[in-house]
């Protein structure tokens, strides 16, 4: 597999084989946006001079190397990477990438003035990962472009912003001197939490495994940066997801608790009041008034 070098920026973005770019634009405007979405059984470019960007892989998985450090995108997971900042990546399999360029000019607006050089590169999973999959849908479906597409692209990299914004300062609360060693610590800890919500660890040793960190390290971390603990990180997701079945139209109390991880209705209940301040069943019958 050879490797492609592209000088990626917002005029002129190279995407594999299967895949093509699109521009939001005149070529000579200086806020064109760059959309690629690309797919192929296997691609290996090397970026250099690259726009400040919004990267998903909605299939398959691809690995973006930069500054020493290596993040795996999979589907359900973002990553941003700053303007300017090389990187190299490759498909791992058949795989697909959709990714969105702002130029500078759209980021300083975006970002108040906000020199966003510094923010650390992390795999994440944001609320607006939503719209970038709509968005990646309706232009796969047609050759032309929605109504609004310029309009909800600006609140991408409005949300895109204020996440680069919240991993700095997530950064500087890993107690690290470096920004290079912050920023990796960081991303250490994204994955411990991508693991922690796809239930894809059962203790804490396996969560510091995967992450690359001693449990000692993790918990540290873990607790300083996000201000809980990982088990009561995961204990919070359970819960939530509890919440959301009991606001649906079926399902007992006592299936949903053992469902959340509970091994009786009371525990579950006494879990429950304290992060929603009521009862399982004062919860749903506020939900359907």
């Amino acid at each position: 597999m050879t490797t492609t070098a592209i000088q990626h920026n917002v005029t002129g973005a190279a995407a594999p084989d299967g895949g093509r770019t699109r521009w939001l634009g005149s070529p000579q405007a200086a806020s064109r946006i760059a959309i690629l979405n690309g797919h192929a059984e296997t691609w290996q470019a090397r970026s250099v001079g690259a726009a400040f960007s919004v990267k998903w892989a909605p299939k398959g998985r691809v690995v973006y190397r930069s500054e020493g450090a290596t993040h795996v995108l999979r589907p359900g997971s973002l990553m941003l990477l700053n303007s300017g900042q090389p990187y190299d990546m490759r498909f791992e399999g058949p795989s697909e990438t959709f990714c969105i360029f702002f130029p500078d000019s759209l980021v300083r607006q975006a970002s108040g003035g906000d020199p966003l050089a510094e923010f650390p590169n992390v795999v994440f999973r944001p609320g607006f990962a939503t719209e970038q999959a709509a968005l990646r849908d309706e232009l796969a479906d047609s050759s032309a472009w929605p109504f609004d597409l310029e309009a909800r692209l600006l609140l991408v990299l409005d949300a895109a912003v204020a996440s680069a914004r919240r991993h700095r300062g997530d950064a500087r609360r890993t107690g690290a001197v470096k920004a290079t060693t912050a920023r990796h610590r960081l991303a250490r800890l994204e994955v411990a939490r991508a693991i922690i919500a796809d239930g894809g660890a059962e203790n804490l040793e396996q969560v510091a495994r995967a992450a690359g960190l001693s449990k000692f390290h993790l918990l540290r971390l873990f607790r300083a940066v996000f201000g809980v603990t990982p088990m009561k990180y995961a204990e919070g997701l359970r819960l939530d997801r509890a919440a959301h079945l009991l606001r649906g139209p079926a399902g007992l109390i006592e299936e949903i608790s053992f469902g959340a991880g509970y091994e009786t209705a009371s525990a579950f209940g006494r879990a429950f009041r304290r992060r929603y301040g009521m009862s399982p069943t004062a919860y749903r019958r506020a939900a359907r008034n």
